[in-house]
């Protein structure tokens, strides 16, 4: 079960110099990157993340894989339910009108 705390941990491994902006929302200097400006934007709430300089984004799951870190303390609770037995649901291909 992941919380706020511990995504903003995550990032503040791995980013320099980071800002709050208020409501969960966070600036830093770009891990992915040189970075001299706080281009890269981050929100422990949804734990999605954006730099405005090199265009990089995705969430906390990402960029723990990244680092070489475990991700599944980033995954939602709604993906860790789904996830049940890690056998994935297909949904019934139709081809011609029958299903294969």
């Amino acid at each position: 079960m992941r919380n706020e705390s511990d995504v903003l941990s995550l990032f503040e491994r791995h980013c320099r110099s980071v800002k709050s902006t208020g409501s969960n929302q966070y600036v830093a200097l770009c891990p992915l990157h040189d970075d001299a400006h706080h281009s890269f934007s981050f929100n422990t709430d949804t734990t999605q993340y954006c730099c405005f300089a090199c265009g990089e984004s995705g969430n906390a799951v990402k960029l723990a894989k990244h680092f070489g870190e475990d991700p599944k303390p980033f995954y939602s609770d709604d993906r860790l339910k789904s996830a049940g037995n890690g056998i994935k649901s297909q949904k019934p291909v139709k081809t011609g009108g029958k299903q294969v």
